[in-house]
């Protein structure tokens, strides 16, 4: 009887090992699979993100934890999955899919598997090395964009072109977990200021201008964190390898430093948000459901000159670049509110928490809301949220 309760134990601890597994091949797979064409790849990184959200649901099936209590939080993340159903469908199927018109819209499936994912990060049990192996990944990552940057010579570093800002979005989420590791006595100080800059320069060649100013604060706060560990003079050592590579690179860094650029951008920005909503009554609340934004920008964008060029050569617009903005036109004010107190207490939990792994996932989730408070969001950004967010939400609330 002993050897057969046994021999049961071994084989759910391989079922639940196999299935991380699986989750961890399809997450990667959704980051960084790497086809020729840009479409396809965002195609492909949904249908693996699909497959992770699906195997996180049947690991979180296999754990079978004894308790969970469902309570005001977990009822607010459900609130949002049923509210945002409803939006997104509103419209009807979006035209291009995997396969002819799909009947669901791939926004809501990759909400929910980034939520599942979330759930999963929520019962992982070793988290230091989930960040450590995520980290030295993601610096790998910078490492093989920067060859192709010095190789192929594109305007600003970043994966097949269209994935500017999902690559900045992922260097600085790197430069966060970085300085954590340090901050625990994970990664030594050399290799901190190899890799620290390393992620740095490929911010610096990206050219987002939120992902430098919030690499720039995070650099700063490594800097902090160099002289409390090894004095001045490393310290300053540390300090002039962003400016050496800052001072070569200075010539593919234009977009950074020219000021008419910058303030026509900056209006520019301003008149997307503005076309982006609608104030009639029944969208503002409900929200206009999936592409809205698209035809909302395309209508009223028209009064705003920059834009009305752009709407006139034939450019289709699909955010406002700001995460917050795009919410509210397409999903409206419930909706926008739901996510924003799911974040306060997120942030709550984070802050008056005494646990290593809660200031993490606060201070991933800050950063990403930052950035995406200037960008548009995509499936990966969408699991960098929920992933930090959830463990913050259910802390405590799942009992093995």
């Amino acid at each position: 009887m002993a050897t057969t309760h046994q021999s049961a134990q071994t084989n759910d601890q391989l079922l639940k090992q196999t299935l991380l597994l699986v989750i961890v091949i399809s997450v990667a797979l959704s980051f960084f699979f790497w086809v020729p064409t840009a479409l396809t790849a965002v195609w492909l990184r949904r249908l693996w993100l699909f497959v992770a959200g699906a195997v996180s649901v049947a690991y979180l099936l296999a754990v079978r934890p004894k308790k969970i209590h469902l309570g005001l939080r977990f009822s607010l993340v459900a609130s949002l999955v049923i509210v945002s159903s409803l939006a997104l469908l509103r419209r009807g199927p979006i035209a291009d899919g995997l396969v002819g018109q799909p009947t669901i819209h791939p926004g809501l499936l990759s909400l929910c598997s980034a939520i599942a994912l979330g759930l999963v990060m929520s019962i992982v049990p070793d988290k230091k090395k989930f960040f450590s192996v995520s980290y030295y990944l993601l610096c790998a990552f910078a490492a093989l964009n920067l060859v192709n940057f010095i190789v192929a010579h594109p305007g600003r570093l970043g994966v097949l072109g269209a994935q500017i800002n999902y690559t900045a979005s992922l260097l600085l989420v790197a430069l966060v977990i970085g300085n954590w590791l340090l901050h625990r006595g994970l990664l030594k100080l050399r290799s901190a200021g190899i890799l620290q800059t390393l992620l740095f320069g490929g911010i610096l060649l990206n050219q987002s201008r939120v992902a430098v100013i919030g690499a720039t604060i995070l650099y700063v706060l490594f800097l902090y964190r160099c002289q409390q560990k090894s004095g001045r003079k490393a310290t300053l050592l540390i300090a002039l390898l962003p400016i050496i590579f800052g001072a070569l690179a200075i010539g593919s860094l234009q977009r950074l430093h020219n000021t008419t650029y910058l303030r026509t951008s900056g209006s520019y920005r301003g008149d997307l948000v503005r076309a982006a909503v609608i104030t009639k009554p029944s969208q503002l609340w409900l929200g206009g459901g999936a592409d809205s934004l698209q035809h909302n920008i395309g209508k009223q964008g028209l009064k705003y000159p920059l834009l009305a060029k752009d709407l006139h050569s034939g450019l289709l617009f699909e955010s406002s670049h700001n995460y917050f903005v795009d919410l509210l036109a397409e999903r409206g004010v419930f909706v926008l509110l739901l996510f924003c107190i799911l974040v306060l207490l997120s942030f709550r939990q984070a802050i008056f928490s005494s646990d290593p792994n809660q200031k993490l996932f606060g201070s991933i989730l800050l950063v990403s809301l930052f950035f995406l408070f200037f960008n548009n969001i995509n499936p990966q950004q969408e699991v960098i949220v929920w992933g930090s967010m959830m463990p913050l939400l259910m802390w405590g609330r799942v009992i093995d």
